[in-house]
Order: C-alpha cells, then structure tokens, then sequence
C-alpha cells in the first residue's frame, strides 16, 4: 500500500494518476477528516486515473494498493484545476415546457437547453440555469410551469432525508 497527503489549493477538479512497473493497483481518494471517498479508480492493471471535485484546504489522503501481482511500488502524480466560480449563482429550475405539436418540440430542442429524459406526448422538461434559460424559452412562445424550484435546494434536502 501507498499512501501520499495533499491539500487543494483552490476549488476545482482533483486528478491523481497511478503508475507501477506490473499487478493490478487500484487508488482511492478521501477526506482526510471525514474519511469520505472523493474518487477512486479500479481498472486493471498498473494505471490508474482518480478524478474528483474538491473544495479549497480541503486535506485529501490518497491511497493505493497492489490487488495482484509482485510489483511493491507505485508512483503517483497529483493535478489540480482549478474552476472559477461565478461571482452569481443562478437558481437552476426544473420546469414543464409543453409541447403539443411536433413542430413545438422541434423549436425547444433546437433551443440547446439542458433537456432532461422525462417527457410525454404533449410535454418535455427542461432545466433553466437562470434568468437566460427562462427568456429564451419565452422568446421562443412556449410556455412553461415550474416543477422544482430550486434544485440544489431539493438536492440537498433528499441527501438529509437519506441521512436520516
């Protein structure tokens, strides 16, 4: 087993690449307060890539170990990306664009909205990431009922749910 301690410098995507000359090696990558997985990687063989989303001073433990074969050490690299937060977050929404001809659903999917796969005869949803999303769908002359408010809201009340 290897194991190497980082912390993020900035919010953004965490890369961990793992090389060993032979076995099969697989990588983990946690908290290492909480002890939660941030992303892992367990193909075959001797590389490995583990991606995830990390927070800024996040402490993070990567850890290896060998599955198979006689290979006792791994090299890893560490990568960070950093991703810009907008300075204004819009609320994303789930809505209901109905859709009641063909020609009605042509005109929201030629939109490039971020479409969702749950639709019907008559309608399609769609989720708007903000102010923009919901203008364009206006200015196209279909209308819309909101469904989710707010779904990083709901996203965070279904995982307290699952907490409990």
């Amino acid at each position: 087993m290897a194991t190497r301690y980082v912390r993020a410098p900035s919010f953004g995507l965490l890369k961990v690449r793992l090389t060993a000359a032979r076995g099969d090696w697989d990588i983990g990558v946690f908290d290492a307060r909480t002890g939660r997985t941030v992303a892992g990687s367990s193909h075959f063989r001797s590389r490995e890539l583990a991606e995830g989303f990390v927070a800024k001073g996040q402490g993070l433990r990567a850890q290896a170990c060998c599955r198979s074969g006689k290979s006792r050490s791994a090299r890893f690299t560490v990568e960070f990306q950093a991703i810009k937060t907008p300075k204004k977050v819009q609320r994303a929404q789930l809505v209901r664009v109905s859709t009641p001809t063909r020609a009605a659903a042509r005109k929201l999917l030629a939109l490039g909205l971020d479409l969702t796969e749950h639709g019907g005869k008559r309608s399609l949803d769609v989720v708007l990431r903000g102010a923009a999303d919901a203008r364009t769908v206006r200015r196209a002359g279909l209308a819309y009922v909101v469904r989710v408010k707010d779904l990083a809201a709901r996203g965070r009340a279904d995982r307290r749910a699952d907490a409990r």
